[in-house]
């Protein structure tokens, strides 16, 4: 992508602030190493300081356009959780609390009408959610700018950068 383009990123708000937004499609392969040829991302970057939240949904393209209202309704729900930690990863306004095994949230979210959230699967992710084919989740990169790019980077086999 060039800067152009980058700089020509759409944008939304979430917590009341800018975010980036990215609707994307084309190969993807999952972190199990499932491959979907025919795929699509629909995704908000919100990067404050140091660290970074990311909210992904992906999944078969055919399926994942019918899913975006659900996307868009999610990214509008969420809201920084109560400071006590008693509403951490639910429906703001009351719902159900933190799941068994996830990690502590600042954050709360109202799950798309439907479906259900699972326990988070990496030390990154806050909460999953699996809709068939299709994943909606919230992951947060804490590390700093230099360490995620370095683990990215990592991640492609290249050397890590100082």
């Amino acid at each position: 992508m060039s800067q152009d383009e980058f700089l020509a990123l759409k944008e939304r708000t979430m917590f009341n602030q800018p975010a980036t937004y990215v609707e994307l499609e084309g190969s993807y392969e999952g972190m199990d190493g499932t491959r979907i040829a025919e795929a699509g991302l629909f995704g908000a970057v919100f990067a404050r300081g140091q660290s970074a939240l990311f909210v992904k949904m992906t999944g078969p393209s055919e399926l994942l356009g019918a899913q975006r209202s659900a996307f868009l309704g999610f990214l509008d729900s969420l809201a920084l959780a109560d400071p006590s930690g008693a509403g951490a990863g639910s429906a703001p306004g009351g719902g159900a609390g933190a799941r068994a095994g996830a990690p502590e949230s600042s954050l709360a979210w109202a799950a798309p009408y439907g479906w259900t959230g699972e326990a988070a699967t990496s030390p990154f992710r806050q909460v999953t959610f699996p809709k068939g084919a299709v994943e909606l989740y919230i992951s947060v990169a804490p590390a700093g700018l230099l360490a995620n790019i370095n683990r990215w980077a990592g991640q492609l086999g290249l050397d890590p950068l100082d």
